[in-house]
């Protein structure tokens, strides 16, 4: 590779042995994808972004690595890099990263993996399915001093102005009302039902999305076979000191398990949704 450019022959040769090949020595494959990495970079800063072919065959390679990292890494009791992690979720799609967040775990020292949960959480979507893993993860944290150390200022501020007791909202649909993921601003938790109705509609945009990042023909056919459920819109109180808070964009959301959910609403249409409004 010359001043970062990478050309699809090279890509793939980095990839021409299985991971598993490397279980005695796995740093030597984190080294592979990091070089990757950086020649892709490298091709972008010098202005020279590499074409779609290029990029399309690294996303595909790239894939298949990370499955078969993962797999290595459980085995072998190999500690990733943080960065060479960072990377990994940085070039993953937003329906796939929290299952891969969860699944890198074992790679990581305890410290490293919140500051990666910190960093990616708000860019996840669709965590219904990492409930069990994350109230395991986080079973025995005291999430107030997880806010002071890991959150960053602006975040750390705004959870210390928030009453001891809230009132929190979730946008949902009928097997999802108790989530992790709620707002104290009403008017998101409007926006998110409006989103997750549209998974259920004709021409759905938010399944067109799911499908083009999930790459996988199983899991794929798993969001086109799903059964209707209704949408609802879910109050509830919680105590700050079980809650996390995340407003990086602008969503004003509480990660938290313990919820006092107090009402609901169900919706039939988007109209509905729009004109819905509380006391």
């Amino acid at each position: 590779m010359i001043f970062g450019i990478i050309t699809a022959e090279e890509l793939a040769g980095f990839f021409k042995k299985s991971p598993v090949n490397y279980s005695d020595n796995l740093l030597e494959i984190v080294e592979c994808i990091n070089d990757i990495f950086d020649a892709l970079d490298l091709s972008k800063a010098l202005g020279r972004p590499p074409s779609v072919e290029i990029h399309t065959e690294f996303q595909k390679l790239f894939d298949q690595f990370k499955k078969e990292l993962i797999v290595c890494s459980k085995e072998t009791n190999v500690q990733l890099k943080l960065s060479t992690a960072e990377q990994i979720l940085h070039h993953s799609g937003s329906f796939t990263r929290g299952r891969l967040l969860v699944d890198i775990k074992p790679c990581l020292t305890r410290d490293e993996w919140i500051k990666l949960f910190f960093n990616y959480w708000s860019m996840i979507e669709i965590a219904d399915e990492l409930i069990d893993d994350l109230k395991a993860i986080f079973k025995n944290e005291d999430m107030s001093a997880i806010m002071k150390k890991y959150a960053s200022k602006e975040d750390y501020k705004a959870y210390l102005d928030l009453p001891d007791t809230l009132t929190v909202h979730r946008g949902c649909s009928t097997n999802s009302i108790d989530g992790l993921s709620w707002t104290t601003d009403f008017e998101k938790a409007k926006f998110f039902a409006k989103r997750r109705f549209d998974l259920f509609s004709k021409n759905s945009m938010m399944l067109i999305r799911i499908l083009s990042d999930i790459r996988c023909p199983d899991e794929q056919q798993k969001y086109l076979t799903l059964p209707f459920e209704e949408t609802y819109i879910a109050h509830a109180n919680v105590n700050k000191k079980d809650c996390l808070f995340f407003n990086d964009r602008g969503e004003s959301e509480i990660f938290c398990f313990k919820t006092d959910i107090f009402d609901s609403a169900m919706f039939e249409d988007l109209e509905d949704i729009e004109a819905y409004e509380i006391d």
